[in-house]
């Protein structure tokens, strides 16, 4: 009886992937200045594992690679009418009607911030209908390694 109700649960939670060939997510890398406040407010936390070298990086202004992705749909079903972003924080931080037309620019963050894992470092696109039944999903991974992955498959590393 239990195991029973284990796969119930297990198979209402699991989304499929959207196939790779109804959308597209493209790399928008930049570099950018980092804004490093250092006052009384904030806490200044000491990374002993860092070196001098990567500590002054940080603090001197010098342009640090900033990700962010864009995200199109090729194709979408009559039922996919609206579009969700989920972060592996569970925060919903993009939600509006899709069409093909659309491209979601997605922030991802620093690229360093991201591995450490110090910025979210996985978004769940979701495509639901209008009973905000979840359809298809993309899953997209920043790894700590920076291994890039699109639905668990290997796009690159930064």
């Amino acid at each position: 009886m239990k195991v029973s109700f284990l796969l119930f649960l297990w198979f209402q939670t699991f989304i499929p992937y959207k196939p790779n060939n109804e959308f597209e997510v493209k790399i928008d890398l930049n570099f950018k200045q980092k804004d490093v406040e250092l006052n009384t407010s904030n806490k200044v936390t000491l990374d002993y594992t860092e070196t001098v070298a990567q500590r002054n990086r940080k603090l001197n202004g010098t342009p640090l690679p900033y990700l962010a992705l864009k995200i199109k749909f090729l194709s979408l079903s009559e039922k996919e009418e609206r579009v969700k972003i989920v972060n592996n924080l569970g925060k919903v931080i993009y939600s509006k009607k899709t069409d093909i037309k659309t491209v979601i620019k997605l922030d991802v963050g620093y690229i360093d911030d991201v591995k450490d894992e110090v910025t979210p470092n996985r978004f769940d696109v979701i495509l639901v209908d209008s009973n905000k039944t979840e359809i298809d999903m993309i899953s997209i991974l920043i790894a700590k390694d920076g291994t890039f992955y699109v639905n668990d498959e290997k796009r690159g590393k930064f």
